[in-house]
């Protein structure tokens, strides 16, 4: 079988080519053949080149496109359409890869039942932790910190993982259309959510996917998220995404076309945020309440929409 790598990226060459070096350094059983295709979307900076030089180096490993219609989701649809693999796995252009995160990626493919795979993420905090993250990560900062670790057994996915580690194969495209171009980074929408709504997309179809927990990548935890102000950005971002993907159901009490459920969970999580003393606890209840927020603002514009 042959797996593709999709790599998107935007003006990131000072760090693309650390991990290109890490993608032809990956060792994978006989029975597969494996290539990367890098898209250009429609980068500023010397991602052309760097891209290039790798193509020149190992011409049957790895690919360029450009893409210059801004948007990750545009880029990832591009690709989808160029490559011509079994399995399409994705990944970002600033993770850490182990040398066998591709074979890990692929081994729960050799089940022809498999549609998907999910792979762990590990942030890496280069610069270490801030006094208000602690511990374990509750689920608050997870999805800001691009965390998705499920534990060390392989199990069948109920969750969505997110796009800088995931796999599938080719004809679940073809069965359930591309990714979403009203979301994700640069899009008309929110910045956060084209990975997560194709994933769940899939689930609802009743797609079977799996967790692998051996193909691992590291996350780079990055001064600017390592900001409250970016963890509550995010939630507000992901609960617009969140209302776009699932709507909102007609039977349930609303005001203004927003469900009332909302208007209290927003009241809960602003009173948490204003009594409690500890300041984790402060940032869980802020992100609760941005994204109980962003689900207000898109529920009402939505409704707003549908009354003209």
């Amino acid at each position: 079988m042959k797996i593709s790598v999709i790599l998107c990226t935007y003006n990131r060459a000072g760090m693309l080519g650390r991990v290109l070096e890490q993608l032809a350094a990956q060792k994978m059983p006989a029975n597969w053949s494996w290539d990367v295709l890098v898209v250009d979307n429609n980068s500023k900076d010397h991602t052309a080149e760097v891209v290039r030089a790798f193509v020149a180096r190992a011409p049957g490993h790895f690919g360029y496109a450009h893409v210059a219609r801004q948007g990750k989701s545009w880029a990832l649809n591009a690709a989808v359409a160029l490559v011509d693999a079994d399995v399409l796995a994705f990944t970002d252009d600033d993770v850490d890869i182990p040398t066998d995160w591709l074979s890990e990626l692929a081994r729960p493919f050799e089940d022809a039942a498999c549609m998907g795979v999910g792979g762990r993420i590990v942030p890496l905090f280069a610069e270490g932790q801030p006094g208000w993250l602690r511990g374990t990560l509750p689920r608050e900062f997870r999805g800001p910190l691009v965390q998705f670790d499920l534990g060390d057994e392989t199990l069948p996915l109920t969750l969505a993982p997110f796009g800088a580690n995931m796999a599938f194969r080719r004809e679940i495209f073809a069965r359930h259309g591309a990714f979403r171009t009203d979301l994700g980074p640069n899009g008309a929408g929110p910045g956060v959510g084209e990975d997560t709504e194709l994933v769940l997309r899939l689930l609802a179809a009743g797609e079977p996917l799996v967790y692998a927990p051996r193909a691992l990548v590291r996350h780079p935890v990055t001064a600017d998220r390592l900001h409250r102000r970016y963890v509550v950005r995010w939630w507000y971002q992901q609960g617009r995404a969140r209302t776009l993907t699932e709507g909102v159901a007609s039977d349930i009490a609303q005001v203004l076309g927003v469900p009332r459920y909302l208007l209290r969970e927003l009241g809960a999580a602003a009173m948490q945020a204003t009594l409690t003393m500890d300041d984790q606890t402060r940032v869980a209840a802020l992100s609760r309440l941005a994204e109980s927020y962003g689900q207000i603002v898109a529920a009402f514009r939505m409704g707003r929409d549908a009354r003209r």
